[in-house]
């Protein structure tokens, strides 16, 4: 029998049933499984502090990390602050959840970043590997005399601290320096010395905290800052701690975006500098004392 289109219901009903087989109704059989990110819905954060996660870095590895802290984003996205495993805090970040994986992924253990007990800045070349450099070579070294006091400081640390505020700070013996270049004819004179001096200070209230000092010395870094809160670092730190950031330049300089003749000059000053430290060094040395832990 044919319907008013001149088609059996037969045929009709098969072309419904076809169309049915199409668009199946979705089920937990045949629809696909949601991500973590869709099961957990936006109302909440995917990893919570407190999460042990795997991120992807900058070298587009994934190490292994803890989530210390969520927040919101102006977008309505939810963004975790990581910090990696085996890592200094300074490499803690922000990422979005896209870069995080649950830590059941084993990933490739992270090599250490530095070993306890060593200055920060002694080894800079795998942390600043990433980094662009502007010069390849380094080409500033700290002279035999004065690298003999650090490695001294440096054994001094292992049962030691430096004692502060120093007795003779970094500024003061700035200002020493300017006014002896001001004294005789060299090629550097007081104008020249003074600027050398003032970009010197700023590298070493910027790079103390994070790059200058050893580990034991963190807390006692914290104590005099809040004792002295109206005081810049080159105040209360001294000879001992400006030899570690002559000691870093060496690394410092190949970052600097000068061109060569620049670059020339002001390795040339630091060789000046160093002379200068080194005429005086039983004078500095003095100012240098140890407290037992």
């Amino acid at each position: 029998m044919q319907n008013e289109h001149g088609g059996s219901g037969k045929s009709s009903h098969n072309n419904k049933t076809n169309e049915a087989s199409k668009h199946p109704k979705s089920s937990p059989h045949v629809r696909r499984r949601s991500s973590v990110v869709e099961e957990a819905g936006e109302d909440q954060p995917v990893f919570p502090v407190g999460s042990s996660v795997t991120c992807k870095y900058l070298d587009g590895k994934l190490y292994p990390c803890r989530v210390i802290n969520v927040r919101k984003s102006d977008k309505g996205c939810y963004e975790y602050r990581v910090h990696y495993r085996d890592w200094n805090k300074r490499y803690d970040e922000w990422v979005v959840a896209s870069k995080l994986l649950p830590e059941e992924v084993p990933p490739k253990r992270p090599k250490r970043v530095r070993e306890v007990q060593e200055v920060t800045v002694v080894d800079l070349d795998e942390e600043t590997e990433k980094f662009p450099t502007f010069h390849d070579a380094a080409p500033f070294v700290l002279s035999e005399a004065l690298m003999t006091i650090l490695e001294n400081d440096k054994n001094q640390m292992k049962s030691c601290l430096v004692q502060l505020p120093a007795k003779m700070s970094i500024d003061s013996i700035f200002e020493m320096y300017a006014k002896a270049q001001a004294q005789n004819e060299e090629r550097y004179g007081e104008k020249e010395a003074m600027l050398f001096c003032q970009q010197m200070r700023k590298l070493f209230n910027s790079y103390l905290a994070g790059w200058l000092l050893y580990e034991v010395e963190s807390a006692q870094h914290t104590e005099l800052c809040a004792k002295f809160p109206d005081k810049q670092q080159c105040d209360l730190y001294g000879f001992i701690h400006l030899l570690r950031l002559l000691h870093t330049m060496k690394h410092f300089l190949r970052y600097l975006m000068v061109a060569d003749e620049v670059m020339s000059e002001v390795v040339a000053m630091l060789y000046e500098f160093n002379r200068f430290l080194e005429a005086r060094v039983d004078e500095f040395k003095e100012t240098v004392t140890y407290d037992p832990l």
